[in-house]
């Protein structure tokens, strides 16, 4: 951050964010997957059973197209496969492959050791208060996000015209 710019709270957490992001980026790509790659392995591995695209949408808070496509981008690195319901034609299920449960474990050892120097020089009592904090200001953008919708639904129903 620039020694001039403005020293929110919310800016920090932006530029903190957006250096976190980029950096895991690069470390991940020695492991040939992206950050959303990486997640939605987690998201496989963590419930040790398979899902099917639609709980996976639901699970990572993505649409069914952004899913579909990172899917596909796993598919043909041979991470993750598809496989038909077997009592629902129109299910498909998705589960990690050896290969992909191998990549995810190596990842995730890099992440460990990520977060460990991320958090060095912090100490417990202010670790946990700064994840108290977060989950105050992620409540705080989840009603913000609410209270936009209802103003935009607001805004569409007030444009209508009179029937």
């Amino acid at each position: 951050m620039r020694c001039n710019e403005e020293k929110s709270l919310s800016r920090i957490i932006y530029f903190l964010a957006r250096d976190i992001q980029n950096l895991t980026q690069r470390m991940l790509k020695s492991y040939g997957v992206t950050l959303e790659q990486f997640h939605l392995l987690k998201v496989l591995s963590s419930k040790n059973v398979n899902l099917t695209q639609k709980e996976i949408c639901q699970q990572t808070s993505k649409s069914a197209g952004n899913i579909t496509r990172i899917i596909d981008r796993l598919e043909s690195k041979s991470l993750v496969v598809r496989r038909p319901s077997p009592d629902d034609r129109r299910a498909i299920f998705v589960a990690l492959t050896e290969e992909g449960q191998a990549v995810l474990q190596k990842a995730e050892a890099v992440f460990i050791d990520f977060s460990s120097k991320l958090s060095s020089g912090i100490d417990t009592n202010t670790q946990e208060t700064l994840i108290q904090a977060a989950d105050v200001m992620t409540a705080n953008v989840v009603q913000m996000v609410k209270e936009a919708k209802k103003r935009e639904q607001f805004l569409h129903e007030d444009q209508e015209p009179n029937k």
